[in-house]
């Protein structure tokens, strides 16, 4: 069950589990200088409040997509694959936002060895080893980073600094993967089309040719001894230099964002007279992940958010703490201590403020010992050492 808080506590846990030493020398895990080597999981400080829905890891570097359609970035840079506009021959150790994707509405990103790759309005995206791929909620796809074997589409082999549209697929995309120097789409009606290198047959055209720019595979498949097209029931996935599409259940990922709270779940905590140990742990770990009450009450927009907006309802929040917090067992269950601690350790490097706003409205916070406790250390904490950035934000 914990596996599915897993991405949601991505605020709570590094990019990568590293294991080689190398592999923290451009900052793709995100946790700064200081650290040059991460062999077990640890905080990504400055993502704490910060729902992200999504990771995907490239060769050296790293993108993280959040429910209101914002993504971070952090890692090497040399061929631009972190879509900045610029070139970093160290690399990005700090999380920083990617500004060219905040007006997409980035739905999908993936991540290629030195290239990437988005799908708009952005709500999802996937990492190669140096290129990005976003997939938009609109069913476009973007990319950038390194493009000398075409694995950025656009019938070139240059690097981009910046997302680009690719061009030269007859129909809308509903998934994207990258490998080390390949890229596939599939589409909405089960079209697969592949770009970049094909080496080793990686992109299915029966050669070993590279391709600059979209080319349609041919899918196909036994049925009672005839062929068919496979059709929207198949997912893809790939590797370094290989991919797999199988087929799976039709169910969208991006309905339900892993850590969040909805009437479903609330609606049977309050049901119940005693909580059994699951609703307990699940009561547990949502008090105590800041990103997931953040991701609980984010505002639903159509609209991609600027860097800053603040997207929480708090009317929302007040009224489900408080039914919430007058049940004796779901008020038993909560322990706010560790998340008041993070905040505290975190808030010079916090990107999203939102969490600031939220805790005001939770109730056990206004009893008097918390308010001595808890409370005013956090206070102080804000006003010392939040950044100058965050606390412009809670200021409008």
């Amino acid at each position: 069950y914990n596996i599915r808080y897993l991405l949601m506590s991505l605020t709570q846990a590094a990019f990568h589990l590293n294991y080689d030493n190398h592999m923290h020398h451009h900052g793709q895990l995100g946790l700064g200088k200081g650290v040059p080597l991460q062999p077990i999981p640890a905080l990504v400080r400055s993502l704490i409040g910060v729902p992200v829905t999504q990771v995907a890891a490239g060769g050296t570097h790293t993108l993280a997509l959040t429910l209101p359609g914002l993504v971070y970035c952090c890692g090497a840079n040399r061929a631009g694959q972190l879509g900045l506009n610029r070139v970093d021959e160290k690399g990005r150790f700090n999380i920083c936002s990617v500004p060219a994707l905040r007006v997409l509405g980035v739905s999908f990103i993936s991540c290629g060895e030195a290239h990437s790759a988005v799908l708009t309005k952005v709500s999802y995206y996937y990492c190669g080893e140096v290129h990005i791929a976003v997939l938009t909620k609109g069913g476009q796809v973007f990319t950038f980073g390194e493009g000398s074997r075409g694995q950025l589409g656009h019938n070139a082999s240059a690097n981009e600094l910046l997302p680009k549209l690719v061009e030269g697929m007859d129909g809308l995309a509903s998934q994207i993967a990258c490998g080390s120097h390949h890229t596939l789409v599939l589409g909405f009606s089960g079209q697969l089309w592949a770009f970049g290198s094909g080496v080793k047959g990686q992109l299915g055209t029966g050669i070993t040719e590279g391709c600059l720019r979209p080319t349609s595979v041919l899918l196909e498949r036994a049925s009672g001894g005839a062929a068919t097209v496979i059709h929207n029931d198949m997912k893809i996935s790939v590797g370094w230099n290989s991919n797999f599409i199988y087929t799976a259940e039709v169910i969208s990922e991006r309905e339900q964002p892993i850590g969040r709270l909805d009437k479903a779940k609330l609606q049977n905590w309050l049901s119940m007279e005693l909580g059994n140990s699951e609703a307990q742990r699940e009561i547990s770990l949502m008090f105590s992940t800041s990103s997931s009450l953040v991701a609980s009450f984010t505002k639903a927009s159509e609209i991609p958010q600027a860097a800053g907006a603040l997207t929480v309802d708090l009317e929302a929040a007040s009224q489900v703490f408080d039914q919430l917090l007058n049940i004796p067992w779901i008020r038993k269950s909560v322990n706010i201590v560790p998340l008041v601690e993070n905040l505290c350790i975190s808030a010079a490097i916090i990107k999203s403020p939102e969490i600031f706003l939220i805790l005001p409205t939770i109730s056990l916070l206004h009893e008097d010992h918390n308010v001595m406790n808890m409370v005013m250390t956090l206070a102080v904490f804000i006003s010392n050492h939040l950044n100058e950035k965050a606390m412009k934000t809670l200021s409008k």
